[in-house]
């Protein structure tokens, strides 16, 4: 990389960095999203925004020029924090984009112990066509076999996503299994049938 991440966080005026320091109940996630290759990913919890800055110049890379010019500004004028999203084209190609997004969670227990270790939770929805498959009848394993089917014919890529989101953060993994498993219970109910089954 050409950015040199001390640099641009260094960047931000005192006035802002004073703000930084002082202590919150928000944590951070940051997404990105490359819609052409139908590619989400979702990195953190991040304790600061200054963190999750820095992933974001890295998944911006070299070829998302703008979207680095356009953190650097939020950088300079203080405004890190106010920043929700910023989508970049590639390589100045208007039809491929790269688009960040930050993702704040209300969380002071969680925000009280970053870095440290956590549990959270994603869910996907995967791409319409694979999506279909959901129909009435359709078994669990019906559907992987087309997720693989569908990531053999794209080659090693993830499955394809049209969104992914967080639905928690927790500092044990009891807690988090017990909301993962109220989240897959609610999901299937909406997908077809509310069987109950074993998550």
């Amino acid at each position: 990389m050409r950015v040199n991440y001390g640099d641009f966080l260094r960047s931000r005026n005192p006035e802002s960095s004073a703000q930084a320091s002082t202590p919150n109940e928000t944590i951070y996630y940051l997404r990105t999203s490359t819609p052409h290759l139908h590619d989400i990913s979702v990195l953190g919890p991040y304790h600061s925004i200054e963190a999750l800055v820095a992933q974001a110049v890295h998944n911006f890379g070299d070829e998302c020029a703008s979207g680095v010019e356009a953190l650097q500004d939020f950088a300079k004028e203080g405004m890190l924090d106010a920043f929700g999203h910023i989508t970049s084209p590639i390589n100045n190609d208007p039809n491929k984009v790269k688009t960040i997004r930050v993702i704040k969670e209300q969380n002071s227990a969680m925000a009280a112990t970053l870095p440290g270790p956590t549990w959270y939770i994603l869910s996907t929805d995967i791409d319409p066509a694979l999506a279909y498959a959901t129909i009435r009848g359709s078994s669990l394993d019906a559907l992987v076999g087309l997720a693989y089917a569908a990531m053999e014919r794209s080659g090693p890529a993830l499955l394809p996503v049209e969104d992914m989101m967080v639905h928690g953060t927790f500092g044990d993994a009891t807690a988090a299994i017990e909301a993962a498993r109220r989240l897959a219970h609610e999901l299937a109910s909406r997908i077809g049938g509310g069987q109950d089954e074993d998550y």
